[in-house]
């Protein structure tokens, strides 16, 4: 198969680190939880050009789907591949979050272990065969068939506070563009269970969407214009550094301020979001209800994130006594780049080269007609 960085996150040289392999590779993973009767399988496919890929599993037992990226976080000097281990961060569509650490044993196979966000064990291997694979969760399957089975999910009780701009069965977002041809990103809550979505563009028009895709664990949806559009480009997550300025711009609290698209300026306050959550950044910059689904842009007017939630002032008050001043979260654009290139394929590549940076005024004349409201109903 032809290695789209479509599905590639961030795993992957899964070793190989400082060789230079102009090819992609794709290869099974099997796994099974400690104490449970699931197991799963999929794949892991990298750039072996690069140290970032994609995983994606499937439960034998719960049919849920897991998906996410990696990284080599500690190369081996001296060494091709052996002995590099790394660190996987995946979300299933039954809420789940996994969280896992692997070793490379060669440039193209290795072992790890994790836990899901309620705390059970798993492990795993990759870069078997895949009769060997198959053979493994056959004989897995059997051998755990006497355990229990996997719980649910169950809510961490951290209340993520997102953002309810719902009225009358109603809801308003932020979306941006992310190819010439109309193909948007949003929240997956501002268009949830929603049957007519409509697009505003800067220039006024109003445009019917329809869904593509969407990624409830990492609030996101794909949706589409039929009409031209200016999109913006991506730039992966692991490239941004704590204390970086940022900016947004969106739609907040359309009945009090109106339609006029506003510009919020900040910078990122942490690497990980709500509970400790990797998926996330931590930001300063000022968001309302409508903000939510607009882009997360660095000083060189690249997406970075998407704007997903606020810690609510009143959960917080309540479990710990105290109001929390500004701190929001955004999505980061590495659990963005999977949707775009599983859906878009050729119709969206990530950013490769530098861009300069530019003045805040700049970018916001340069990125408005980028950004839209979008009504949900």
């Amino acid at each position: 198969m032809v290695c789209r960085p479509a599905r590639l996150g961030r795993l992957a040289a899964l070793s190989i680190v400082g060789v230079v392999v102009s090819a992609c590779a794709t290869y099974p993973l099997v796994g099974q939880f400690d104490k449970h009767n699931e197991v799963f399988r999929g794949t892991v496919e990298h750039d072996l050009m690069g140290a970032s890929g994609y995983i994606v599993v499937r439960g034998e037992v719960t049919k849920m789907t897991c998906r996410g990226p990696a990284r080599i976080t500690r190369p081996v000097p001296g060494t091709l591949c052996t002995g590099h281990s790394g660190e996987a961060e995946l979300s299933c569509d039954d809420g789940r979050r996994i969280r896992a650490t692997f070793t490379a044993h060669t440039c193209t196979s290795g072992t790890g272990s994790g836990t899901d966000n309620v705390g059970n064990p798993f492990s795993f291997s990759y870069g078997m065969s895949e009769e060997e694979a198959s053979r493994f969760v056959q004989e897995a399957l059997t051998k755990a068939a006497q355990r229990p089975n996997l719980p649910r999910e169950k809510p961490d009780g951290t209340a993520k506070a997102k953002p309810k701009e719902e009225e009358k069965g109603a809801s308003a977002g932020t979306g941006f563009f992310v190819t010439s041809d109309g193909f948007m990103i949003t929240n997956y809550h501002v268009v949830d269970r929603k049957t007519e979505i409509t697009v505003i563009t800067a220039d006024r028009k109003q445009h019917k969407a329809r869904i593509v895709k969407t990624d409830p664990p990492n609030d996101l949806a794909l949706i589409k214009i039929d009409a031209p559009s200016i999109p913006i480009p991506l730039s992966m997550g692991s490239g941004v550094s704590k204390g970086e300025d940022v900016l947004t711009i969106g739609y907040p609290l359309l009945q009090l301020q109106g339609t006029e698209q506003k510009a919020t300026f900040g910078r990122v306050n942490s690497m990980s979001g709500l509970s400790g959550d990797v998926r996330f950044f931590q930001v300063d910059v000022p968001i309302q209800p409508g903000n939510s689904g607009g882009p997360l842009i660095n000083s060189r007017g690249e997406v970075i994130g998407v704007i997903t939630q606020t810690l609510s002032p009143t959960y917080t008050l309540k479990t710990i006594g105290v109001i929390p001043q500004n701190v929001n979260y955004a999505v980061k654009s590495d659990y963005l780049v999977p949707l775009l290139k599983w859906e878009l394929g050729d119709k969206w590549k990530p950013e490769t080269a530098a861009r300069p940076k530019k003045e805040m005024p700049e970018l916001v004349r340069i990125l408005e007609p980028s950004v839209a409201l979008i009504i949900a109903q």
